[in-house]
């Protein structure tokens, strides 16, 4: 059984049109690596809005494309609600937390 090389990008702060060159560089490296799957671990972030959105949509199309999964966990209530808003919460796959996330693919 195979299970998938882990790639885990952990931004903090207000997730907006600043954090866009930090977050395209984990993502260029996670091209880059042996990652077959991204974890988006939410825990140290504080707000989303339509600009951080639109990055994560970018981030998960370049994934898709490369063949790289993209899980998101520990989302807040705020980034729970823009992502229902905007119909983007049945394109990601959301877990309560790292570690749960983590032991999913351990399931598989």
């Amino acid at each position: 059984m195979n299970h998938p090389t882990l790639y885990t990008i952990e931004p903090t702060g207000s997730f907006d049109s600043s954090i866009a060159p930090e977050l395209r560089r984990q993502v260029q490296a996670a091209l880059t690596s042996s990652a077959t799957l991204v974890i988006l671990d939410c825990q140290g972030v504080s707000f989303m809005d339509s600009s951080g959105l639109g990055e994560l949509i970018l981030a998960y199309k370049s994934l898709k494309q490369a063949g790289i999964g993209l899980l998101l966990c520990a989302i807040n209530e705020q980034v729970k609600t823009l992502l229902e808003l905007t119909d983007l919460a049945q394109i990601f796959e959301v877990f309560p937390s790292r570690h749960e996330a983590e032991q999913s693919l351990l399931a598989v």
